[in-house]
């Protein structure tokens, strides 16, 4: 039987009573990766969230939609079956034709077939057409899809000089790439090194007459070694350029800042998402939009996003809304920020239902919490300044929270976002079994008392409760990372790594034990630290150094 293939299709079909069984056991799980995989759009998501059926039709329903969507969203379900449930396409097989078979997928009208990456050797990359792995990538349902490639995560490095925070990629052989962390395209003729960092709009513009031009994407500062082996690099803008082709999209430019002041360059392309620039020379450059009437500026849609973060130094619930252009600079201030104030990002889907004008104004409907602002007015902020939030705040614990973003002048439902108690995390409960049941008593009688003595009691947790908070928040993957880069980390003198066989079962409370034992307090911060950063895990490793400078001083 073997060399036997079956195409994503085909097992989908043939194996569709086991998928069942394995969707509805999960089904809020593969829900979400259809829509972070912009297999379904977010009307879609909300639709299917508000069916009145049972978890048995609705998996039905679900895996219908995959298979409406072709051999490609096939295979890619699958490759998130087999990922959330390791060895469950082995059992699909099995239950399709026995065993010994491969699974294929087909690349192209063509019919050539290729292996399919949930096969592919550990550690190869495979270019994905749907971009669920980058950043906060946003599809707008107005907008065409762009066919982006292979996304990469580029090596972080502090400058000593700048104290920026750069970027390195060292290609070996031409291609396209997309840059996780920044949605810059690069494509490169052969083997090139590129450095590159966020730049600050407000600091170049600060002698430009911006009268009649808006910033329209994050300011990119690159550097190319050889520059002549880039071919052409993406700027990522936030435009929405939907039913204005040959009006909106011809007045956007390329800013070029030198020593002489700003310049412009007409793209050679203005894609849904990216403006692209051939044969660059490089400096400080960004989109930028042209408008030559005041009027217009208040016509300009942008793509949009809602991150929501949960503050952790507060004993009720308190939470910060912010709606942003879907700039990734803009994310990345407001993702230090919040690590800064000890606060989490709680994973909800980013993106809005439609794009947003700038000038709108927008509020946040809730029950029995308190919203600060009341009304929000939606504008660009460069990433240099501290970006507008709505605060959330509940007195006590709720089995769930809803928040719905409604637009003022439409009363339009912008976005909406079902947060249950169990997403929620509290410092002062997560520092042992023992002690969980302990911290929920207190804080029950503590809030009933005086509404403060908990967050004086989260003061006081020591560094190995920060490290275990920190270690429980990371995913399964990332902890398995860590343990890795862990056994194998430069250590300082006097010091020894932690061997491999500890490593490899233990979980974070044991983990925590480990870095004690081994480096004691002030050094297994520092660790930890290094290890989460180079693993990029680097929100983590900077509310870790929150959580702890002031207990370590």
């Amino acid at each position: 039987m073997k060399g036997v293939v079956f195409t994503g299709d085909e097992i989908v079909c043939k194996g569709r009573k086991e998928l069942l069984e394995i969707i509805e056991k999960d089904l809020e799980f593969f829900l979400l990766e259809l829509l972070y995989g912009f297999i379904i759009t977010p009307k879609e998501y909300w639709d299917f969230q508000k069916a009145e059926e049972d978890s048995k039709e609705k998996s039905q329903k679900l895996l219908n939609m995959v298979q409406e969507r072709g051999e490609a969203t096939c295979c890619w379900f699958l490759e998130q079956v087999e990922r959330k449930h390791p060895g469950s396409i082995k059992i699909l097989l099995v239950a399709v034709h026995g065993l010994g078979k491969e699974l294929v997928q087909e690349t192209g009208p063509s019919g050539l077939k290729s292996e399919s990456p949930l096969f592919a050797e550990e550690g190869r990359s495979s270019k994905m057409e749907n971009p669920a792995v980058c950043g906060e990538s946003v599809v707008c349902h107005l907008c065409p899809c762009e066919d982006l490639p292979e996304t990469i995560r580029p090596e972080v490095f502090l400058d000593s000089e700048t104290s920026h925070e750069r970027y390195r990629l060292c290609f070996t052989k031409a291609g396209s790439f997309l840059c996780f962390y920044t949605d810059v395209i690069f494509e490169v003729r052969g083997a090139v090194t590129i450095t590159y960092h966020f730049d600050s709009w407000s600091k170049h513009l600060a002698e430009q007459n911006m009268e009649d031009w808006v910033v329209a994407g994050p300011l990119i500062n690159i550097e190319a070694d050889p520059a002549e082996a880039v071919a052409a690099v993406h700027f990522p803008h936030f435009l929405c350029l939907a039913g204005m082709a040959g009006k909106s999209d011809s007045q956007v430019h390329i800013a070029h800042f030198v020593e002489g002041g700003m310049s412009l360059e007409k793209p050679d392309r203005v894609g849904p998402y990216h403006v692209v620039l051939e044969n660059p020379n490089f400096s400080p450059r960004g989109a930028i939009l042209r408008t030559s009437r005041s009027w217009f500026k208040r016509k300009i849609k942008v793509h949009t996003v809602a991150l929501l973060y949960q503050m952790l130094r507060f004993s009720s619930p308190k939470f910060h809304l912010y709606l942003l252009p879907n700039d990734s600079s803009l994310r990345k201030a407001v993702h230090e920020h919040e690590a800064q104030c000890a606060s989490r990002r709680i994973d909800k889907p980013p993106w809005t239902l439609r794009p947003l004008t700038i000038g709108c104004h927008f509020f946040v409907e809730t029950n029995d919490v308190r919203v600060c602002p009341k009304e929000v007015e939606f504008q660009y902020l460069d990433a240099d300044k501290l970006q507008q939030y709505v605060e959330l705040s509940a007195q006590q614990m709720q089995d769930m929270f809803n928040f719905i973003v409604m637009e003022k002048r439409k009363n339009e439902l912008i976005w909406e976002a079902l947060v249950t108690q169990e997403e929620l995390k509290f410092p002062e409960m997560t520092s042992s079994p023992s002690s969980s049941v302990q911290g929920a008593c207190c804080c029950t009688l503590s809030h009933a008392a005086s509404g403060h003595s908990v967050e004086s009691r989260a003061m006081k947790k020591t560094i190995r409760d920060h490290l275990v908070f920190t270690l429980e928040n990371l995913r399964e993957d990332d902890l398995n990372r860590f343990k890795f880069k862990l056994s194998e980390l430069p250590i300082a003198e006097h010091f020894d790594n932690i061997p491999q066989g500890p490593l490899e079962k233990a979980n974070a409370m044991e983990l925590s034990r480990l870095l004690l034992g081994f480096y004691m307090e002030d050094y297994a911060v520092q660790v930890t630290v290094d290890v989460l950063n180079a693993i990029n895990c680097r929100d983590e490793a900077e509310r870790l150094l929150s959580l702890t400078r002031k207990r370590l001083e």
